[in-house]
């Protein structure tokens, strides 16, 4: 056997377990989600949903922007097949005039308010089950 036919099949071998390792190690594929958040039928305007994984589910949390009812996480920032607990929120400002202190001009500014109940939020016990077919999820809560 000539010295470059061993050299290029201990090459080949080595390429092919490390591919071999790499394909074992691979993390969970993420999958996308989205859906549709109302609050007594009125669909949330702005907002945010956060998913949370649950004991069991080793995915990363993730969330999306709500806007005008509706909400999409992409597959590059998606989850993982498991359980999560939901988080939802919206807020307004409080419609307070505040004044500049730079300028000394009138702004219409104020404090955030939250307008969704905190069993929707801080007190989640919202949860959902990601799995590879139905990854549509609807929150239709109740004030």
């Amino acid at each position: 056997m000539m010295k470059s036919d061993f050299s290029s099949r201990v090459f080949l071998a080595a390429l092919l377990a490390a591919s071999t390792m790499l394909t074992g190690c691979s993390e969970p594929s993420r999958l996308s989600v989205n859906g549709e958040v109302s609050i007594d039928g009125v669909p949330v305007e702005h907002g945010y949903v956060q998913f949370t994984p649950l004991t069991g589910t080793s995915g990363p949390t993730s969330g999306a922007d709500i806007k005008k009812g509706a909400y999409q996480v992409a597959s590059v920032r998606g989850l993982v097949q498991g359980r999560y607990r939901v988080e939802i929120q919206s807020w307004k400002r409080s419609g307070k005039v505040s004044v500049d202190p730079v300028t000394g001009e009138n702004f219409q500014g104020g404090n955030l308010v939250q307008l969704l109940p905190a069993k929707y939020n801080k007190e989640s016990e919202l949860t959902m089950d990601i799995e590879s077919g139905n990854r549509t999820f609807d929150f239709h809560l109740k004030p």
